[in-house]
């Protein structure tokens, strides 16, 4: 929790949250934008690719792990997304290969933004390269 404050270790600040929703209605290949919660989206990608639906969780995890992805999924089987919030929050390589190997999309938000790009049966998979 970047701010101290525990009320944001995993619901996002409503700075976050209102830049995502903008970043949303923003980017060209999303075609449906809707808002289940402040944390959870339902969304249409169109890309050269096709249509895709995808449900997104935004969470606000500094450092989101393997125990944090199978909290958020067993709270809620039909997320197949979970974004970091802020731009200083990410992911473990554990969870990022956990993400993959489960078709799973794991991303920061430059990331997401990159994966919206990708071939459907790809996403997940994005970014190609490993972090450094």
């Amino acid at each position: 929790m970047p701010d101290g404050n525990p009320k944001f270790e995993k619901v996002p600040r409503k700075e976050s949250i209102e830049f995502f929703k903008k970043f949303l209605d923003d980017h060209d290949k999303i075609v449906k934008n809707n808002i289940l919660s402040p944390q959870k989206y339902d969304v249409d990608i169109k890309n050269s690719y096709g249509l895709k639906n995808r449900t997104l969780w935004l969470t606000n995890i500094y450092i989101i792990s393997v125990s944090d992805i199978q909290e958020i999924l067993s709270n809620d089987r039909n997320i197949d997304t979970i974004i970091c919030a802020s731009m200083w929050n990410s992911y473990t390589e554990e969870a990022k290969s956990l993400a993959r190997t489960n078709e799973l999309g794991l991303f920061t938000i430059p990331e997401f933004g990159g994966a919206l790009n990708i071939e459907h049966k790809k996403y997940c998979l994005w970014p190609f390269k490993k972090k450094k």
